[in-house]
């Protein structure tokens, strides 16, 4: 019965952290989407971002996400935190990610075998300074990590004055990079080995437009979730008491 009583409790905690936007807001949410993904994706079609460059990006990403969403909850009552079940097992919840980002490092790492030359010169990197350098990720994954940190800290500030569950800000934007993270490897190869015929720099850029192209339809559609009657729909304690 608790289960229940806070599942609905949870549901319209993300209903009130998630309302339905405006047409205003929606648009804005969009253009910055789109916006982000075409920077991507001139860096792709301009050569200076790699395969390899982008699965970084797409796991490091997920990383700063997560490095970020653990923290802010630290200061967070394990009572007042939504949809943390491992509260009180942080030595599992740390295996548990190590080896879920291993395995996609393991993944990615066989989608770009193709990408020899900036492969090599990572592998072969005098530091893991120079190494992460050379991928040129530094200001897209500054920029990722700035808007989850803004987004976290503001929401921190919201549960200070008003109390109730804490629900993190980043959870809609987060399901799209996980969706992304996790999709993405097997058609990006696909489509790109289609192009190997054509030389190594065609298979990239394939490879890369493919990467931009899965997050940026990812994105938009949790937008378009969000913009939805999904999360305006009644939890079940809800609809109870209104009939």
């Amino acid at each position: 019965m608790q289960s229940n009583v806070d599942d609905v409790t949870e549901t319209r905690a993300m209903r009130e952290r998630f309302p339905k936007p405006s047409i205003g807001a929606a648009a804005f949410q969009a253009t910055t989407i789109v916006l982000f993904n075409v920077y991507l994706l001139r860096l792709v079609l301009g050569g200076d971002i790699s395969p390899l460059a982008l699965a970084a990006f797409a796991i490091l990403d997920i990383v700063a996400l997560s490095l970020i969403g653990n923290l802010a909850v630290l200061v967070i009552p394990k009572e007042a935190r939504v949809g943390d079940p491992m509260n009180d097992r942080v030595a599992l919840k740390l295996t548990i990610l190590v080896l879920f980002f291993a395995f996609f490092v393991a993944i990615y790492y066989a989608s770009v075998q193709f990408d020899a030359p900036p492969m090599a010169r990572f592998l072969h990197a005098s530091s893991v300074a120079d190494a992460f350098t050379q991928l040129h990720i530094g200001q897209p994954l500054l920029v990722s990590a700035a808007l989850t940190a803004s987004v976290t800290v503001q929401d921190l500030l919201r549960w200070r004055r008003s109390g109730g569950l804490f629900v993190p800000g980043y959870a809609v934007p987060g399901a799209a990079k996980f969706l992304t993270l996790m999709v993405t490897p097997i058609p990006a190869v696909l489509i790109s080995d289609q192009f190997l015929d054509k030389g190594p720099s065609a298979a990239a850029i394939a490879w890369g437009v493919t990467y931009v192209a899965i997050k940026c339809a990812f994105e938009l559609l949790m937008l378009a979730f969000q913009c939805s009657k999904a999360l305006d729909a009644p939890a079940d304690g809800d609809r109870r008491r209104g009939e």
